[in-house]
Formats: structure tokens, sequence, C-alpha cells
């Protein structure tokens, strides 16, 4: 997948539209990734969501609604999470690519 199409979460909300703030984003998340207090987070959150998906099978709307827009974000959040080292690799290359300059006309 494309970079742009693999920051969803970012993009759906209008955050860090600027390559490098979000190249410094996906970095410090990564490194968030390798503590044990961030991975407590990151299962609590699949625990939240398994809990909505759960209660979403008996809810009508409008609470069906709230809990699909709740997981839909919780869902994109923890795959942003799960990415954070590929997406910050891809868009770090991205970047390089557009600052080297072309050698010769070939």
């Amino acid at each position: 997948l494309r970079i742009s199409q693999r920051c969803q979460m970012l993009q759906r909300y209008k955050l860090l539209p600027e390559e490098r703030p979000r190249l410094q984003f996906l970095q410090a998340l990564a490194r968030l990734k390798q503590t044990d207090d961030f991975q407590l987070l990151v299962d609590v959150l699949h625990t939240a969501q398994r809990s909505i998906d759960r209660s979403n099978r008996k809810a009508a709307a409008p609470e069906f609604q709230w809990n699909q827009g709740a997981s839909q974000f919780l869902e994109e959040l923890l795959e942003t999470i799960g990415e954070a080292e590929q997406m910050g690799r891809d868009l770090r290359k991205q970047i390089e690519r557009q600052e080297t300059p072309q050698v010769g006309g070939f």
C-alpha cells in the first residue's frame, strides 16, 4: 500500500499533513511501542475494541452507530500503532527521494 493509504487515521482527522512532522510522529510512536507501559495501553485499546464489538451485536440505533464509529477509530489507531515503523521507513524513503537531485539527464 502507498504511504498515504496507510496513514488513514492521520488523514481522516487532518493530523500532521506535512511530511517531516508526520515522520517524527511515526518514529516517536515506533519508539514508544518498545516500552512495557505503552504495550499495556495497546492491550487496553484492543480489549476496549473487542468489548465495543461484542456490545454492538445487541445494540440498536443510535448506540450501534456510535459504537461502530468508536470501533473504527480504535481500529485505525491500532493499525497506525502497529505499522508505525514501516510507515516511518516508507515516508523517510519518500522524503529522501524528493530531496535527492536527479543526476545527469538519463
